[in-house]
């Protein structure tokens, strides 16, 4: 009886997919052979080929279609017909009479063996022969009048039974690249000529760097020789055997494999014919596969008819991507064939198998369940797949009764129940599992699971330690818990802690305080801060403050989202608090108004935030739009912040601005980009002061050497202490480049930006370069140009040129040595002045670069530098400043323990020594390492900068960062920076964190100073917190279920002595 039921459902599953099947391969072959015949209008239109002529061709290519449509239509129909059966329970009432999905897939792994045993059929048998008539129908039609040209990858047999095979063929230049020819002899042996290269000639071909062989009766090579040039005469007999020519879509798998065999014998590379060879048996296995990856994919979730639409079209995408990159690496030699070929097959049987493992593992559990129980007692385990946030939690059930109604979409688990949803353990006496969507929802997925009464925990019950005892508990999975009538206890519920008569967690909070943190403050007293989620009748979350402290007063707000998806957020924010003794510093009140938005190719985000003082109020306030699709990039930001003083308007400050960005890419050359920005700064001190940049960059490369650029910019910057100021300029240029030659055009008005005061404006209007690098030591430069400078107020002519050498020598004694020589030269004529000789100015710049190897571990490097000026230029913008100096550093490494590098030099100009520096970096252990830096003025016989020391360990538990700045000329301690941090890990482990920073330049200020200490007592934790700065210190309780916000420190804005490098803290000068 059983055997013939499931005989009916395997008939039955075939069936269901069987007309989507149908359907798939009719709307696929309509849309691919409407496509071939729009691309073949042409023919008609301009050809004048007869409109019968075009059917047929379109009729041979439906084999070549149908091959294709097959696994496409075999997907949809899984997901179709599996994805109807799943919605409306049938799967589910299959798999309750014990049938397992690998018995499930069989009849349709039995239509994907069928579907890919016919593909092959066609693949072998008829689409060679249908391509081959089609190809000729084109060949014949196009080409009718003229030489027929050979194609890329192409068999075709020529006069005198000639066969020819051409790997590359480029028509403009009519060059041929990898070039076969095999010739039967009279006595039947076969010659072979290959050859590299070829040149196609009337009725000819001309090969070059060639080699003939010819083989005997057994194969082996009878003669070889080698040949420069060699002319092959082709007659207009080419004309009638071109239908001959064949690609490999062309062959059956057997007639390519011949050419392949034929070919290996002559030393031709054949990868690329291989990766051919090989897929004509790979691709007809793609219906089969379809059926492995569809099947678990349409039983995960009881999605839409439109959904299983997309998964089929995404499935189909994701393999042809993967089958056109493998193939293209195949061809290319990047991959072998065989590897090439059968990858995209390999990645998702590995993914179907996976899929179907994955699937089939809660039926497992089940059974084994069933098997240690044996007896009434009834186990369930169900795994919710949730789709509403992207991820999954998994709800494990054990209990004495499971009830299901179907049609209200109900599931009821009674009796002694115990579980867990994900990290949350759950006990109760009554759980109702409301299923998404009533009875159109399997078992798979829930909307609501309710427990009546309910305890919830973040241990396991074993040992719970905690728990929240409940008199109802309702989870919306990815979304919230509800709790009403809770009391929280612990000691395995011996110690009853506190109360609520409701209380809201979110699950999408990453941290909820539903124990209030206590501690003390300096001048506000004892005080305890109360964070109290919620969710309002519209299903939105929102937060409630209440704090108070002991001396200073109340304090209290609200947090309410009024949007919140995952594409938007919005959330209105209130907080008060009372200031009883009238502390400084201390705002009234403060509000915020914030949106955020996703929404896809557009991102936005706005916020406004106002807080209230008893003297002032302060405002900060941001818009910034952001849009991004495909080559196109647009922003919009505005910003605003101000203080304003109501009694005091001399310490009003402001501060906006707004900046725009436009970027796009047309037609693959031209580019734009436009860049607006306008910021305004009233200071109490310095008044309003403004400054307004634009720029709009226009670039177009068409190709063949060819760049032009278009490009204007201008601004102004005023304030009451500086005159206005501004600038305007921009350049048009157009360039080529041809060879080792690089011609450019140039018309350019220079304003450098207004905070470079020591760069002068000037334009070139215009200047022609010519850049000339052949292979080799030289480069070559000349212009000639018409320039304007504005703060001199010359405008004359410049001619230029520049000859530039540098190579590289390796010297004895482990010696390397770089040389580099640049001369030029230029000569002006300046208009309006009269000279009894031509302006000039020559310029030389000599480089050496000499680097010794003293030992293994021990390098010297010498540099210098020569720079000279001869005569005059009347302009400033291309003034030479002379230099004369010589640069030495010595290094000793022994990796990966020492690093250490004396750096110093000598001015020959000025006389002088440069800074001599130092740096060791020093690692004792393979956890510690030690750095140090400082630098001396040879000259003055002082240190020029501080001692600067770092120390960093880490290990498994300790962390510790040292930084000292000390003072080497004055033997006094100017900065230090102190972290220490121990963590001990697990259940019962220990967390201390200090940061200590203090710099003594100000009257010891301490700029950071704070300890934390948390203790973990098995699924909850005690946090204790000093901060200095806020004069402040917290008590905090939190558990792993719902834990708590991070402990938060005022931290200093400088940069930390070991968050920095020393050659960058000692180089820039900011000690």
């Amino acid at each position: 009886m059983l055997k013939n039921k499931i005989k009916l459902m395997d008939k039955y599953i075939i069936k269901e997919v069987s007309y989507p099947f149908i359907l798939g391969v009719f709307i696929v072959t309509v849309i691919l052979i409407g496509n071939y015949f729009f691309q073949l209008t042409d023919l008609i239109i301009v050809k004048k080929v007869p409109v019968p002529l075009v059917l047929q061709l379109l009729a041979y290519k439906i084999p070549s279609v149908m091959v294709e449509t097959f696994p496409i239509a075999v997907l949809f129909a899984t997901m179709t017909g599996i994805g109807r059966l799943n919605r409306e329970n049938e799967i589910t009432a299959i798999r309750m009479g014990g049938v397992s999905i690998f018995r499930l897939i069989i009849p349709l792994l039995v239509v994907g063996i069928t579907v890919s045993g016919l593909t092959l059929i066609l693949n072998e048998k008829i689409v060679p022969w249908a391509n081959h008539q089609a190809n000729n129908i084109i060949r014949e039609t196009i080409l009718k009048d003229a030489m027929p040209d050979p194609e890329e990858e192409v068999f075709f047999k020529g006069p005198q039974g000639r066969l020819f095979y051409v790997e590359e063929y480029d028509e403009k230049a009519g060059e041929l690249r990898r070039v076969v020819i095999y010739e039967l002899g009279q006595d039947q042996f076969p010659e072979v000529i290959t050859a590299e290269r070829g040149i196609i000639e009337e009725n000819r071909w001309l090969l070059n760097s060639g080699i003939i062989h010819q083989y005997d009766e057994q194969g082996r090579v009878i003669f070889e020789s080698k040949f420069q040039e060699m002319e092959i005469q082709l007659t207009d007999e080419m004309k009638e055997l071109y239908g001959s020519q064949k690609s490999s879509s062309e062959m059956s798998r057997e007639e390519l494999g011949k050419r392949i065999a034929l070919f290996k014998k002559s030393g031709i590379n054949v990868d690329s014919l291989m990766v051919d060879y090989h897929l004509k048996l790979a691709e007809p296995l793609t219906a089969l596969l379809f059926v492995l990856i569809s099947v678990p994919l349409s039983l995960s979730g009881k999605e839409s008819r439109t959904l299983n639409l997309i998964f089929t079209i995404v499935i189909v995408f994701l393999y042809y991507v993967i089958l056109s990159f493998s193939r293209s690496f195949g061809k290319n030699y990047i991959l072998p064939p065989l590897v090439a070929a059968w990858l995209p097959n390999l990645i998702f049987l590995l993914l179907g198998v996976a899929l179907l493992f994955w699937r089939d593992s809660w039926q497992k559990i089940i059974n084994k369940i069933f098997k240690i129980l044996g007896i009434s007692t009834a186990v369930f385990l169900l795994v919710l797949s949730l789709n509403t946030a992207g991820s999954a939690e998994e709800f494990r059930v054990n209990a004495d009764y499971l009830d299901y109604d179907q049609s209200s979409g109900f599931i009821k688990i009674r009796g002694n129940i115990d579980g867990n949803y994900g990290q949350y353990y759950l006990k109760s006496e009554d759980i109702k599992i409301e299923l998404a969507d009533g009875s159109q929802r399997s078992l798979e997925s829930a909307e609501n699971i309710e427990l009546l009464p309910g305890a919830i925990s973040g241990c396991d019950f074993d040992s719970p330690h905690y728990y929240f005892d409940a008199e109802r508990v309702v989870i919306k999975p990815e979304e919230y818990i509800k709790m009403y009538n809770i009391v929280f206890k612990e000691l395995n519920g011996r110690l009853p802690l506190l109360y609520w008569p409701y209380l809201y967690i979110s699950l999408k909070e990453e941290n909820s305080n539903f124990v209030p943190p206590f501690g003390y403050h300096q001048q506000r007293g004892w005080f305890i801060k109360t964070k109290y989620f919620y969710n309002n009748r519209f299903d939105l979350p929102g937060n409630f403050y209440l704090d108070h402290y002991t001396i200073s007063g109340s304090a209290g707000g609200i947090k309410q989202y009024f949007l919140n998806s995952s594409r938007q957020e919005a959330y209105l924010y209130y907080y008060t608090q009372q200031n009883k003794t009238d502390l400084p510093g201390l705002f009234n009140w403060e509000a915020e108004l914030y949106h955020e938005a996703d929404l896809g190719s557009w991102e936005e985000e706005l916020s406004y935030f106002y807080q209230d003082y008893d003297d002032r109020i302060e405002i900060e306030t941001g818009l910034d739009f952001y849009y991004n699709k495909q080559s196109r990039r647009s922003r919009i930001n505005f910003d605003y912040e101000e203080e304003d003083y109501f009694e005091q308007n001399s310490r009003d400050q402001k501060d906006y601005g707004l900046d725009f960005y436009f970027y796009d890419r047309f037609f693959d050359s031209l580019t734009a980009r436009v860049n607006y920005d306008r910021d305004y700064i009233r200071d109490p001190d310095d008044g309003l002061e403004r400054e307004i940049n634009r720029d709009l960059d226009l670039r177009y490369n068409p190709g063949g050497g060819w760049r032009s650029r278009l490009n204007y910019y201008d601004g102004e910057r005023e304030s009451p202490t500086d005159p206005l100021k501004s600038r305007q300029g921009g350049e048009f240029s157009i360039s080529k480049r041809s060879g080792y030659y690089d011609f450019t055009f140039l018309l350019e008005q220079y304003s450098p930006r207004l905070t470079e005061d020591d760069q002068v404006n000037f334009s070139r209007l215009p200047e022609l370069s010519l850049d000339y690098n052949p292979p080799g030591a030289f480069s070559y430069l000349g212009q000639l140009g018409r320039y304007y400078e504005d703060a001199s107020g010359v405008e004359g002519y410049r001619i230029r040129g520049e000859a530039e050498y540098s190579d590289s020598f390796s010297l004895p004694l482990n010696s390397y040595l770089r040389v580099s020589q640049e001369f030029s030269s230029s000569a002006y004529q300046i208009e309006g002045r009269e000279y009894d000789r031509i302006p000039n100015q020559q310029h030389s710049e000599t480089g050496l670069r000499l680097r010794t190897n003293l030992g293994r571990s021990l390098t010297l490097r010498n540099n210098y530098t020569y720079r000279e000026q001869w005569g005059y230029t009347p302009f400033e913008f291309d003034e030479v400043e002379r230099k004369n100096e010589l640069e030495n550093e010595l290094n000793y490494q022994i990796s990966p323990y020492l690093d250490f590098d004396l750096e110093g030099g000598y001015d020959f100009l000025d006389y002088q020594y440069l800074p001599l520096e130092a740096y060791l970096d020093l690692n004792p252990t393979e956890n510690w390492e030690l750095k140090l830096g400082t630098r001396y003025d040879l000259n003055n016989m002082l240190f020029d900068d501080q001692l600067i020391f770092s120390s960093t360990y880490e290990s498994e538990r300790w962390e510790h960062r040292l930084g000292l700045e000390y003072d080497l000329n004055s033997s006094r301690l100017e900065e230090i920076d102190n972290q220490l941090i121990y963590e001990l890990e697990g259940d019962w482990g220990w967390y201390l964190e200090s940061n200590l920073s203090i710099d003594y330049d100000y009257d010891q200020q301490i700029r950071e100073a704070n300890i934390q200490l948390n203790k973990r007592f098995h699924c909850r934790e005690l946090k204790f917190s000093y901060d200095y700065l806020r004069e402040e210190f917290t008590v905090q309780y939190s558990i792993d279920l719902f834990p708590a916000d991070p402990v938060g420190f005022t931290k200093t804005e400088d940069d930390l002595i070991f968050e920095s490098r020393i050659e960058d803290r000692l180089k820039s000068g900011d000690l």
